[in-house]
C-alpha cells in the first residue's frame, strides 16, 4: 500500500510541475498546443509554439536545474525525437 501511495504522490507532482511549467509558457508568449501527447513510440509532456518555432518540452520535477538535467537520460531524449 505504502508503495502505491508514494506512486500516485509522484504522479500527483510530476501533474502540478507540467502546469506550472505551462504557466510559465504562456507567460513567455508561448501557445500550448498539446499537453501530455502520447503516441505508439512515446510521450511528449508539453508541446508548444512561439513565432515559427514548434518546442517539445520534458517536465522533470527536481530540488535543482542539475538534477532535472541529469535525469534526461540519452534514452529519454531519444524518445522525445522519435515522439516528436
Amino acid at each position: 500500500m505504502k508503495n502505491k501511495s508514494h506512486k500516485q504522490k509522484t504522479y500527483d507532482r510530476g501533474l502540478w510541475a507540467e502546469n506550472i511549467a505551462k504557466i510559465y509558457l504562456i507567460f513567455k508568449g508561448y501557445r500550448i498546443i498539446q499537453s501530455r501527447y502520447k503516441c505508439p513510440v512515446g510521450e511528449i509532456d508539453i508541446i508548444a509554439k512561439k513565432k515559427n518555432s514548434l518546442i517539445f518540452i520534458e517536465v522533470k520535477a527536481r530540488q535543482t536545474k542539475t538534477q532535472a538535467l541529469e535525469s534526461v537520460t540519452y534514452k529519454m531524449r531519444e524518445r522525445i525525437q522519435r515522439a516528436a
